[in-house]
């Protein structure tokens, strides 16, 4: 069985996904941090945003053994040096939502991954499946 990743996220990774959903709502996207009040008890990532882009830290958030998703074009993996100042991160990740919002193209989920030694390189081993 894997691990749930919330066991993972650290208080700086949890509050810049905080600071990022309120960002992204600051400029109309309506968006939440998966750790603040999102409840998965199954289905999919689309049924738990309910409209909303959801903002999660690490890519395990879309391993689709654990997180299905009807579609993969709502995913926007946004990979970052890990010592980047979260007022930056934050500026460029808005911009780039309200750039793709612009061009109707709608993200159900943006997963922050930070680019370190171990994750360099990182894939999920299987090819994921649309969930049914």
């Amino acid at each position: 069985m894997r691990s749930d990743p919330r066991s993972k996220v650290s208080a700086r990774h949890r509050a810049v996904t905080r600071t990022l959903a309120k960002a992204l709502c600051d400029v109309e996207i309506d968006a939440v941090d998966f750790l603040d009040g999102v409840l998965f008890v199954g289905g999919t990532v689309e049924d738990v945003a309910q409209g909303r882009t959801l903002v999660a830290w690490d890519v395990d958030y879309i391993d689709p053994t654990g997180f299905p998703l009807k579609d993969h074009r709502g995913v926007l993996v946004f990979r970052f040096l890990d010592n980047v100042p979260t007022e930056i991160l934050v500026r460029s990740v808005v911009q780039l939502a309200c750039t793709l919002r612009d061009q109707e193209t709608p993200k159900n989920i943006i997963v922050l991954e930070p680019v370190t030694s171990e994750t360099r390189g990182r894939a999920f081993a299987d090819k994921p499946k649309a969930a049914a």
